[in-house]
């Protein structure tokens, strides 16, 4: 399906780079976190394991922990 030739569900992802605010739930901080980038799964995998297919990798700028977000974890 699309809108204007595009298509409408498609994942708007984060600049590598680009910070957001938050608490960080290993080092209870209240830090920036680092968007790092993507874990892709296949499909069959992603079903399996019950994850999403893409995950979004953030990394808290205080205790360096790496937290994976699903899109539907993502808080507007």
């Amino acid at each position: 399906m699309s809108k204007n030739g595009k298509d409408m569900f498609a994942v708007h992802l984060p600049q590598i780079g680009q910070m957001q605010e938050g608490t960080c739930a290993t080092c209870g901080q209240h830090t920036d976190f680092v968007f790092i980038g993507t874990q892709q799964y296949p499909s069959r995998v992603a079903e399996k394991l019950k994850v999403a297919l893409i995950v979004q990798q953030w990394r808290c700028t205080q205790c360096h922990t790496t937290l994976s977000v699903s899109n539907a974890e993502q808080v507007a």
